[in-house]
């Protein structure tokens, strides 16, 4: 996203369904437009960081047999 911070792969013409939930899986910016557009439409939405962190935390287990500090990996992010 980055640079493009005020775009959006959703039409600005085009409404949310009535009962959508959005989950962008872009992680940086932290809040994209997409996100937020859904979020004033009154929609729950996420971003991409959840997905991140679960990423990091299966390599860690992979690479070293141990289990990861989920919460710590996400303060770390913050």
């Amino acid at each position: 996203m980055t640079p493009h911070l005020d775009t959006s792969p959703w039409p600005a013409d085009l409404p949310f369904p009535e009962h959508a939930a959005v989950y962008d899986l872009v992680y940086n910016p932290r809040e994209t437009k997409l996100v937020r557009d859904a979020r004033t439409a009154g929609l729950p939405a996420t971003t991409g960081l959840g997905m991140l962190v679960e990423q990091a935390a299966l390599g860690f287990k992979i690479w070293t047999g141990r289990e990861a500090d989920r919460e710590g990996m996400r303060n770390a992010v913050r």
